[in-house]
């Protein structure tokens, strides 16, 4: 082979190389903008449920709080108005700002996929609240049985979530709610 035609076979496959890059680079772009779009879409009915204040909290909220109504007032602590209007004058809170799930648990309700598209139509009981709260602000919201529906307490407005994530968040409730639940008195045997 001589020298112009060993050249000319390096600037050729240089000229490939660059339209790989390239080719790479423009794939690169295109996948960022659909990933850009397709997380953009995925909560637009989410983000008009809750609003965006609170779509925001649900998402970055420092503290986050499940609180477990009681039957006896001299058991917890008293609640606000919002909560009495659901019949509930004393809770145990239990903080899950750092619990296992937590990310997946926020991520979920802010997901279009996560709910029934039907509205339920029956009164439920609402089994726990769950706050997420920041500086200044604040929401709350009910978890109802036995649909798993997620409710926002300061407007009544509802949403039943889809069984696989009301059983994922059942899951999550009732772990942290176990694992702060203080064992009963030691039974020490039959009594006399």
């Amino acid at each position: 082979m001589s020298l112009p035609e060993a050249s000319a076979t390096q600037s050729g496959s240089r000229g490939a190389g660059k339209f790989a890059v390239l080719a790479m680079l423009l794939v690169a772009v295109l996948a960022a903008t659909f990933a850009w779009w397709w997380n953009l879409n995925r909560g637009r009915e989410s983000l008009h449920f809750f609003g965006s204040q609170a779509a925001t909290l649900i998402r970055t909220a420092p503290t986050v709080e499940i609180l477990v109504p009681l039957a006896d007032e001299a058991e917890g602590e008293s609640t606000s108005d919002v909560m009495q209007n659901y019949g509930v004058h004393a809770i145990r809170r239990i903080d899950v700002s750092h619990a296992r799930g937590l990310i997946h648990a926020r991520t979920s309700l802010l997901n279009d996929s996560s709910y029934n598209p039907d509205r339920p139509t029956n009164l439920h009981v609402t089994a726990y609240f769950i706050r997420f709260s920041g500086p200044g602000s604040e929401i709350l919201l009910g978890f109802t049985e036995p649909d798993g529906s997620i409710q926002i307490a300061s407007t009544g407005d509802y949403r039943q979530l889809v069984k696989k994530t009301a059983d994922g968040w059942r899951g999550f409730i009732e772990r942290n709610v176990a694992a702060t639940t203080p064992p009963g008195p030691a039974h020490t045997g039959p009594s006399e």
